[in-house]
Parts: structure tokens; sequence; C-alpha cells
């Protein structure tokens, strides 16, 4: 089994494995639902709220209301290519990509039974652009100009400046645009409303939280809108489920109490021998994970915002070590780009810019670099000082309990080390780092990885760069509302994003702005 990594700092493309058991009776803790008809899935860290499902302001309860509940207006299969139109039925451009028609499909329904329409497409943007407080405000409020509903069933979004590619915003759920109820939105405040219980149109609606037993309960929607298409869930209810370590979630999932358990967390010997423990009862699936596990770096932060000071760091890192740091694979090659080796993917692996910008460990290199930044060991400690003789350390967080992200950010460390970096590594739970990643308050992790949307939009190299434009930077201290959490801040890079915007795959200019979105990228490495 392959991965990649990309020690970009990057370092890997994770497949993404898991085991999932037959159904059997709970031999633990007992469940307020019937365990013949529920499906148990383990967390492993506690939620900032449990009552809290408001997906555009922080600390959300993050208990599986955005796979289950939310929906999106179309969705993508990697794997075959196709796009499956689904709360719409398909979108238009016109007046030279500055108009977006969204056709919404009839007869959907929130979980409550009222009518999804087209004004609650045009609700949520004006909500967006209203409220500068909320996630996404920057992205949309700096794109469309106006939005309205000339009937139910058609969305007209304006738009500030020819874009081809805003109906994106819209795929799944995934850090797009989620459409909220009018009905129930329009008379609260939506920079603190916790939208409990969330009123969505997904197959599964919330049947309670219980924070002393760690635990949601997500029911199955008889009325799903989509039962009629022939689109229905099994199990009747969801469990997810916080325990408190990975050994904990191993002893629950032999004895039945669980139902998924995923190598991210779990030794991957320790997978097989439970596929071998119970064979008739257990998959062992692996996914091809288009997210490269990478050390993200500050932008904004000195010496982190200067584009050879990451350079030096991406030479110092042995990417073969890094490979061989997780023993759920037997190897892992160093990837060469920023986005993973999918054949839909290739046509963007430009040699020269690989030859110009050669991603690879070369330890001399490093050194040089730091020399000529004035970074030296003054004192003969086996550290480098800042160029005014002060002492020098960074960190390197990571969000705990995730294991392949501590292996990473050991073996990091130590190769960081060896060119006289004090990099330490650091702990976090998942909700604190991501709050000090929003806010800028960190040094490096190996948390998130590099997870642009390239690979999620048929490898339009525009998806990879968008995030970084600097109209999404923040001062260190306030949360980005948009954006990647890196804080880039570089004119070039504005500039080709700023072209590539206006350009789709199906115009003549594409094919070479396409080339510089990805040389520019290769330049900064952020």
């Amino acid at each position: 089994m392959r991965k990649f990594c990309l020690l970009l700092l990057l370092v890997a493309s994770l497949s993404t494995l898991y085991v999932t058991p037959g159904i059997t009776p709970a031999q633990g803790q007992e469940l307020p639902v019937p365990r013949e008809e529920t499906v148990v899935i383990p967390g492993y860290y506690d939620p900032p709220n449990w009552d809290h499902f408001n997906p555009y302001i922080p600390s959300r309860a993050g208990v599986m209301e955005i796979p289950l509940a939310f929906e999106g207006l179309w969705y993508f299969n990697y794997t075959s290519g196709e796009i499956i139109y689904w709360l719409c039925t398909g979108w238009e451009y016109k007046n030279n990509n500055t108009q977006l028609i969204i056709h919404v499909r009839d007869g959907v329904t929130w979980n409550d039974g009222e009518p999804f329409t087209a004004k609650d497409i045009v609700f949520t943007i004006n909500m967006l652009k209203e409220h500068s407080e909320l996630y996404g405000h920057a992205m949309v409020d700096s794109a469309i100009e106006s939005a309205t509903a000339p009937d139910d069933l058609t969305a007209v979004l304006n738009l500030k400046a020819p874009n081809p590619r805003i109906h994106y915003w819209f795929r799944d759920t995934w850090g797009g645009i989620i459409i909220v109820p009018e009905h129930v939105w329009k008379d609260v405040d939506p920079t603190t409303f916790l939208n409990n219980p969330p009123v969505t149109t997904g197959p599964y609606k919330l049947n309670m939280t219980i924070p002393e037993l760690r635990m949601a309960i997500w029911e199955r929607n008889e009325n799903y809108w989509a039962k009629s298409l022939g689109y229905f869930p099994g199990p009747k209810y969801i469990v997810y489920k916080v325990l408190p370590s990975v050994d904990v979630a191993v002893t629950e999932f032999s004895k039945g109490d669980i139902d998924v358990l995923v190598s991210a967390w779990i030794d991957w010997p320790v997978l097989k021998s439970l596929k071998s423990s119970f064979p008739d009862t257990t998959a062992l699936v692996t996914i091809t994970d288009p997210f490269l596990h990478a050390l993200r770096v500050n932008c904004a932060k000195y010496p982190f915002n200067m584009s050879d000071f990451r350079w030096a760091l991406s030479y110092a890192i042995d990417r073969e070590r890094v490979g061989a740091a997780y023993t759920e694979y037997d190897y892992a090659p160093p990837a060469k780009f920023p986005f993973p080796s999918w054949d839909s993917l290739k046509p963007y692996m430009y040699p020269d810019v690989v030859q110009k910008y050669n991603i690879t460990y070369d330890p001399d290199k490093a050194n040089q670099i730091l020399d000529s930044l004035g970074f030296i060991d003054v004192d003969a400690d086996g550290f480098r000082e800042y160029p005014n003789g002060t002492k020098f350390s960074f960190e390197i967080a990571y969000g705990a309990p995730w294991r392949v992200n501590y292996e990473y950010a050991l073996v990091i460390s130590q190769c960081l080390k060896e060119v006289g970096l004090n990099a330490y590594i650091q702990p976090y739970d998942v909700s604190i780092l991501a709050q000090k990643c929003s806010l800028g308050l960190y040094d490096t992790t190996t948390s998130w990885g590099l997870g642009t949307n390239m690979p999620w939009n048929m490898g339009d190299p525009y998806f990879l760069i968008s995030g970084f434009h600097s109209k999404y930077v923040t001062p260190v201290g306030n949360y980005m509302t948009g954006g990647d959490s890196a804080r880039l801040s570089e004119p070039e890079m504005d500039e080709i994003i700023d072209e590539l915007s206006q350009v789709g795959p199906s115009d003549p200019e594409y094919s070479e702005l396409a080339h510089k979105a990805v040389e520019v990228w290769m330049k900064y490495l952020p």
C-alpha cells in the first residue's frame, strides 16, 4: 500500500483505514436507544459545546452534525467523476460569468416539514454578507454583490466580478456554504444563535446530547425528503460517543460497543489483529486520502513569514524518515507537489516547476539558507539563535490523540534539530488547537495537513491557491473568517489568484494561468 508525503513542508497523504464490525448487543455502557438499530461512532475529544450547532461561529459542537444533518446543493463523485445534483438540479452562468443562476429541486423539505426554497439560499448569502463575525463572510462579501429569488425554485447571485467557480461553494458541506432555513434564522442573531436543535435537510436529526455520558444521539428523519427518490439510511440511530483513549476504543470495539475504528488513532497492527479476531463481522477498508500531511507554518509570524526560511525548513526535513514513521504503511514516497498523485491531477505536475522548486531533503542547503538569514549558533549549545543573538525555539503543535500527527511531529522535530533549529513538540486538545490556528496563535503544526480544494474540484489549480489570498488575513489574535490559516500575504500570490478567478478551465488563457498558479505556490511554499 502506498501513500505520499509532501513535506512541504509535507508529510503525507494518508490512506484512512477503518474496521466495521457487525452490530451486537451492548456489553458496556447502556445506550439510550436500541443497540440493534444503532451505529456507534467513537470520538476522542470533548466538544467545546454540546449544545452549539451553528456552523458559522466558533466552537461548534462537532459531533457529526455536518455529515449527518446538513446537505450540499450538489455533490461530486471523486471516483467516477459524476456530478450528483441534490438540493439543486443545476446551475448556469450568464453575463460573462457575473451572474449565477441556481435551479432548486422541487419537493425538498427541512426536517421540521417546511419547504426548502431559493429564498433560503438568498437569505443565507445575505446573512453572511451582513455579519462580518461569521465564518464565510469575507469570501461571500468579496464576491457577491446581491442575491435574489424571483421564485421558490430560482436563486440569482449577481457577482462583483466575473467568477466561473461560485457554484463550487455549494458542493457538499465541507468548507463551503451551508444553507440555513430562513423561517428559523430570520428572527435570531446569527452571531450568537446556537441552532439547537438544528433544522436541516439531511437524513438525521438531533435526538439529544448527553454531556455527562459524552454522547450525542442522532435519529433518522422518517420524513426525509429524498426517501421518495430511494435514498434512506438503514440505521435508525447514529450515536457519537467520546471515549477517553484509543485503548478504551479498542476494548469497546472488541466487545461490540462501538462500530468503527480509524487508523489515524489506532496502530495498523492492532487493526489487522482485530480483523483476524472477527473475520466474519468486520471489514477492513482503505481509502486514498487527498489531504497531504504537512508541517503547516504561521506565515504571519517571524521568521516563518520569510519564504527562504520556509524553504530551509523544507530542505531540513527528511521525508523518507517521516514516511517511515507511521507504521500504517510500508512506505510513503515523498510528494513533489502540494496535491496527491491522482490521475486527474497529473496534468498539473509540471516538470519545469519541480525542476525549479525541487522539494527534496538537502540539510546542507538548509544550513546555507539559515546561515545567510543570520540564524547562527553563537553560544555553541547546538541550537541557532535569532540574528540579534537571543535564543530561538519554536513549537510544533499537534492535536491529541491523533497518533499520526504525533509521529510526524516527532520525526520532523528531530530533523530540524539536526540543522540547529530548536523545534519542540506540544500536544493540544483538538478544539483548542483549532482555535489557536484560526487566531494565528501558533508557530507550526502537523495537524490539519494541506487540504486545499484542488482535488475536490476536478484538478483546477485555482483551488490550490485561492485560500492564500491576503484579503482573508486578519491581525494575529483575531479569528479568520475565510481562507487558509497559514495567513500568507504575498502580492504575487494575490495577483495570480485574482487573474485565475475570472478564467474557467474552458477559457483559452486557462492553461498558462494554471501553470503560473502552481509555480507561484511552490515559490512561496506556505
